[in-house]
Formats: structure tokens, C-alpha cells, sequence
């Protein structure tokens, strides 16, 4: 937007110029967006209490369905989600931090969670808490 505005302002090699800093911009904000994605990822620790083989291949099984079903989810949902779950924030605390509104973070919310009940079987909410 910032460039359509100053077009009739701007010499041919100042828009050359301005292009490449934008499109170093978006790379940039891409990449830092993929390192909170993988860090949330890496926190993620899942609790079993039994030992038996047939329960760490069931926790296994789980942990990976869980993972694959994140990876579904878009990059706002995927953060949304995990910043309620893993790093306990409200949603008010999450609007703020993302500067949009509540209701935006509940339709993100509900979006993840709709898209993790139909894609794990028997979802429990309550495992990544």
C-alpha cells in the first residue's frame, strides 16, 4: 500500500529499491514466524504415567497425531492455539500481544479446535493443557 501511494513520488530506482526491502521484510517476518511455530512445537510435552509397550505406542501414536493435526491448522490458529495452551494466556492477553480483537482470537480458536476434533480421533481438549 505504502508503495501505490508514493508511486507518482518515487524515481524508478527508489521503487527497485523499495521492492527489495519489502520483499526482504516479508522473507524476515516469514522466517521469525516459522521459529515461534517450531519453539511452540518443541514445548510441547505430552504425560503418561503407564509403561507398558502398548501404552508408549499409544502415547506415540497420539503425540504424532497431534503434531500432524497442528501442522494443519493455519499459522494464526496454530499460534492462537498454542499460546492458549501451552503459555496459559487469555484470550484477551493473546488479542493484545497480536493487536486484533477478542473475537478475533475466538473464531482463530474455534477454527483450531473444529479442525483438531475432526482430524484426531476421540479429541481431548484437555490433553494440551
Amino acid at each position: 500500500m505504502l508503495l501505490w501511494e508514493k508511486r507518482t513520488r518515487l524515481k524508478q530506482t527508489q521503487i527497485k529499491s523499495l521492492l527489495y526491502k519489502m520483499a526482504g521484510n516479508i522473507f524476515i517476518d516469514k522466517i521469525r514466524k516459522q521459529k515461534i511455530a517450531q519453539k511452540h512445537l518443541a514445548n510441547i510435552h505430552f504425560e503418561w504415567r503407564q509403561d507398558s509397550t502398548e501404552d508408549r505406542v499409544a502415547y506415540q501414536e497420539l503425540k504424532e497425531q497431534y503434531e500432524k493435526a497442528l501442522m494443519l491448522l493455519t499459522e494464526k490458529q496454530r499460534s492462537v492455539f498454542l499460546m492458549n495452551r501451552m503459555e496459559d494466556l487469555t484470550y484477551k492477553e493473546i488479542a493484545e500481544r497480536l493487536n486484533v480483537s477478542v473475537k478475533a482470537i475466538e473464531k482463530l480458536m474455534s477454527k483450531a479446535l473444529s479442525t483438531l476434533k475432526t482430524t484426531i480421533p476421540n479429541y481431548d481438549p484437555t490433553l494440551l493443557r
